[in-house]
C-alpha cells in the first residue's frame, strides 16, 4: 500500500557501483529563525464530513489495502502465502525491509503472453527509512530469491515488465509514484527465465530471500555509501 509519507525535497540519487539500482537521498527542512516547529500552508477543509477523521483514514486504508491475506486468491487465480516475517536491517542507508508474504509461480497472463517458459514470483515487503536517503523504485533490484544449494536457481527482480499484471490483479506495485516516500509497501515482482532455472516448491524450505545492495554515492552530497548483504530463509507459515 503505498504511504501518504513523503520527504520533502528530493535533493540526488545514490548511484550503485554495480547495475542500475538507485535509491534518493532527502534533504531536511531545517526551521526558520525563531519558529518552533514546521506548520502546514494547507487550509481546513470547509466541507462537513459526517465521518470522524479516524473512520475517514480507516475508509481510505480499507480502499487502497492491496497487499492480500494469506490464503486468498488474485483475480487470475494465483494463491497468496504467508511466510515467517524476515527483516533486512541496512543501516548503511537507514534501511528496514521486512517481508511476510509470497505468490509461488504468479499467473501474470500478460508477461507470459511472451515469455511462457519465465516462472513468476511475487515478494510483500515493506520499507521504512530512517535516514537521508529515501524510496526510489529501483531500490527493490537489491531484493532476490535463490535456492539454497544450487546458485542458477535464482529469481531476480522484473518489475517493470510484471506491472500490468499486478495492477490488473489489484496488487500494489513499487513505481515511481512512491519516489522521495519513507514508508511504502508492496509486492517484489521476480522471475526466472526458463525451466533450468526454476525455484524448487517453496514447501520444500529451500529458498532464501536475498538483499544485496552495491555500493553507491550520493550524486549531488558526494556522499559514500558501502554496499551490504544478507541472506534469510523463506519459511511457509
Amino acid at each position: 500500500m503505498r504511504s501518504s509519507v513523503k520527504v520533502l525535497s528530493v535533493a540526488a540519487a545514490l548511484v550503485m557501483a554495480v547495475g542500475l539500482s538507485a535509491c534518493d537521498e532527502q534533504d531536511i527542512a531545517q526551521p526558520s529563525p525563531g519558529s518552533g516547529s514546521a506548520t502546514s500552508s494547507a487550509e481546513p477543509d470547509s466541507g462537513d464530513s459526517d465521518a470522524s477523521p479516524s473512520e475517514d483514514s480507516k475508509d481510505d486504508k480499507d480502499a487502497k489495502d492491496t497487499k492480500g491475506k494469506s490464503g486468498e486468491t488474485t483475480k487470475s487465480g494465483s494463491e497468496i502465502q504467508e511466510i515467517k516475517p524476515v527483516t533486512f536491517k541496512d543501516e548503511e542507508i537507514g534501511l528496514t525491509q521486512t517481508c511476510d508474504k509470497v505468490i509461488e509461480d504468479y499467473a501474470a497472463p500478460k508477461y507470459k503472453a511472451s515469455r511462457d517458459s519465465d516462472t513468476v514470483y511475487l515478494l510483500h515487503c515493506t520499507l521504512d527509512f530512517s535516514g537521508d536517503i529515501a524510496f526510489s523504485s529501483t531500490i527493490v533490484d537489491s531484493t532476490s530469491l535463490q535456492d539454497k544449494t544450487e546458485s542458477r536457481h535464482k529469481a531476480d527482480e522484473y518489475g517493470a515488465l510484471l506491472a500490468d499484471d499486478l495492477k490488473d490483479d489489484g496488487l500494489e506495485v513499487f513505481d515511481s509514484e512512491d519516489s522521495g516516500s519513507t514508508h511504502v509497501e508492496g509486492w517484489v515482482s521476480m522471475a526466472t527465465v526458463s525451466e533450468s532455472t526454476k525455484l524448487k516448491p517453496f514447501s520444500e524450505g529451500t529458498t532464501s530471500i536475498v538483499y544485496d545492495r552495491a555500493a553507491g554515492k550520493g550524486i549531488q552530497s558526494g556522499k559514500q555509501y558501502a554496499a551490504y548483504s544478507d541472506t534469510q530463509d523463506l519459511v511457509l507459515k
